[in-house]
């Protein structure tokens, strides 16, 4: 689920995160919209003056994007995004879903693992 499009609230965020709940995936992945160099959003943002004329790409390995936005801070996608996470995964009927599927577990340690590994490299990058 992409979120933080430039005419997107805060309220229109909460909304795509209900959306997930009620599409209710076995797995889900929340993400800020990035301005990537060559695609039309990057030529969008740059006119709408989100982004520099010379950036050429923004990182999307977790850290946060310092992109101005028209109705969202920074702080606030990340808030947001935290709770996208926090809400779907945390709900008893998604835990018992992953419980009933213990023989692949392994396989989500692993994935949960590098995840995190991931998320703390570019926390403390910094």
């Amino acid at each position: 689920f992409v979120m933080g499009f430039p005419d997107e609230s805060f309220d229109d965020v909460r909304g795509t995160i209900e959306l997930a709940l009620e599409l209710d995936p076995y797995f889900a992945s929340f993400a800020t919209l990035v301005p990537d160099h060559g695609t039309k959003f990057h030529e969008e943002a740059k006119s709408l003056g989100m982004i520099s004329s010379d950036t050429l790409a923004y990182d999307n390995s977790g850290r946060a994007l310092e992109l101005h936005h028209f109705k969202l801070s920074t702080a606030e996608r990340e808030q947001l995004i935290r709770e996208a996470y926090r809400r779907f995964y945390m709900r008893p009927k998604q835990m018992v879903r992953y419980v009933k599927d213990i023989g692949h577990m392994p396989s989500y340690i692993r994935n949960g693992a590098r995840l995190l590994g991931k998320y703390m490299t570019a926390r403390t990058a910094q």
